[in-house]
């Protein structure tokens, strides 16, 4: 008896999983479908544009990442992320440039909705970050903040290859993991963490010269807003805090102040770091939506 309630248990465990699984897939594609049909994704963006989606997909991912299928580089002018970014963006490139323009903004939405869920984060506060000014351009561009943000919840030794994509969002979060691991099981454990990440960048070297050249002019982008070195000591107190406390949150905090390059795109993973507390969330969301309002407007609007 006791074996056939073990098996039923786990029969509707799995039920669940499913059936969680199918729902997430039939919203992931109303959610792309809404976008397609509303949002301008057949628009090309132009300087001056006020109503645009997918400048960063059409102008930079697609094109890099459409590269590979020819053996080509993938470094073209406006991409800067190590080589293993573009590996999952492999079969949405393929799509036509308008519906992977929607299929990328739904996943920006969908993957950092997912991630805030497992950090704890309640329907309201997910509800604010998903409205944050970061995280709307970050899925108007189409950019890849999903990818550092999915490296959240996943094994540190394939989250260190995700929070690597973008150093400036991620690099503290690596070196919090290398940290623990290093107390955990000094010298094997810290190998198991960072071995394949280092071999893959210096295979990544030689198969692409260009990519750290590429990655040290990021900063010459006029989207750059880092106030870096100005916030160094805020980001180094925020480090320390990381690993005497052991919370990762302040090392998600942290990495941007310590950059000198950052867009407005990577606070949405920083606004990650602040979860589950809906009102740090709610004072930082509402400052960084006075500071597009007085300031330099960055989210597209359709007037």
């Amino acid at each position: 008896m006791l074996a056939i309630l073990t098996h039923a248990k786990s029969f509707i465990f799995s039920h669940k999983i499913i059936v969680k699984i199918i729902l997430f897939i039939l919203l992931f594609i109303l959610g792309t479908t809404l976008v397609y049909i509303f949002f301008p994704v057949h628009e090309d963006y132009v300087p001056g544009s006020k109503w645009y989606t997918g400048v960063d997909w059409k102008n930079s991912f697609r094109p890099a990442t459409l590269n590979l299928y020819s053996l080509r580089s993938p470094y073209i002018p406006g991409t800067f992320n190590p080589p293993w970014a573009f590996i999952p963006l492999l079969p949405i490139a393929l799509l036509p440039a308008d519906l992977g323009v929607a299929v990328m903004f739904t996943l920006n939405l969908f993957v950092i909705a997912l991630v805030a869920h497992k950090l704890g984060a309640k329907p309201l506060a997910i509800v604010i970050l998903l409205f944050s000014p970061p995280v709307l351009l970050s899925s108007f561009n189409c950019n890849i903040d999903w990818m550092v943000a999915l490296g959240l919840i996943v094994p540190p030794p394939i989250g260190i290859f995700l929070v690597l994509v973008k150093p400036q969002a991620g690099l503290i979060i690596a070196l919090f993991w290398c940290y623990q691991a290093w107390k955990r099981g000094r010298i094997r454990a810290l190998s198991i963490l960072l071995i394949p990440v280092i071999m893959a960048t210096i295979i990544s070297i030689f198969v692409y010269p260009t990519w750290l050249w590429q990655l040290f002019e990021v900063g010459k982008y006029n989207y750059n807003i880092s106030l870096w070195p100005n916030l160094i000591p805020l980001g180094l107190i925020l480090t320390f805090l990381a690993l005497r406390k052991s919370q990762i949150r302040f090392a998600v905090l942290a990495s941007p102040f310590l950059s000198p390059f950052v867009a407005l795109t990577s606070f949405s993973i920083t606004l990650l770091g602040l979860l589950p507390s809906i009102s740090e969330l709610f004072v930082a969301v509402s400052g960084l939506w006075l500071v597009q309002i007085i300031g330099r407007w960055m989210i597209p609007v359709p007037w």
